[in-house]
């Protein structure tokens, strides 16, 4: 690497660390689609990209979103974290860090990790999991959960809840 620069002082200017191997893209939006149709948006403020053992690692250290769309087109669920890593030999994203999950029915899923299956269109994790429903203020909690990604079926394991009455 080459630098140089104009100045009338002599003085250190200071040069970013530079990993070759590492491709880092600020401000992103990823669109995906199939067949023309928009299956999901992954939007980050950052995304470091680079190879592990022959797998291809993205990283995503100050935060994702994803929007993922149904048949209709239409936002099926939303999900949002802190920190996020992507490995494509294992097709799933790790979401991890105030993990906010939710669905056109404004029911909402929070965790402190949970794994995404992008083909399968599936959750999983063995960590707490609290949801509240929308539509009933319901709130249910458990230590483990396996669901479809717009939590039309899941399973949450060891579940116990708090349910709203009328009078409240």
């Amino acid at each position: 690497m080459y630098l140089t620069s104009c100045t009338r002082q002599s003085e250190d200017i200071p040069i970013p660390d530079f990993d070759p191997k590492v491709e880092i893209v600020e401000g992103l939006q990823m669109i995906y689609s199939d067949s023309a149709k928009l299956k999901y948006i992954i939007t980050t403020p950052r995304r470091e990209q680079f190879q592990e053992n022959g797998v291809l690692v993205q990283m995503f250290p100050k935060g994702i979103r994803i929007e993922v769309f149904d048949n209709n087109q239409e936002i099926s669920s939303t999900m949002a974290a802190k920190y996020a890593e992507h490995r494509s030999a294992l097709g799933t994203l790790l979401l991890k860090d105030s993990v906010v999950l939710t669905n056109d029915q404004k029911d909402e899923l929070t965790t402190t990790g949970i794994t995404w299956n992008e083909g399968r269109q599936s959750l999983f994790t063995d960590k707490f999991v609290r949801l509240v429903k929308a539509a009933t203020h319901d709130t249910l909690y458990g230590f483990g959960l396996q669901a479809k990604d717009d939590f039309s079926r899941m399973n949450i394991k060891n579940l116990t809840g708090k349910r709203r009455s009328n009078n409240d």
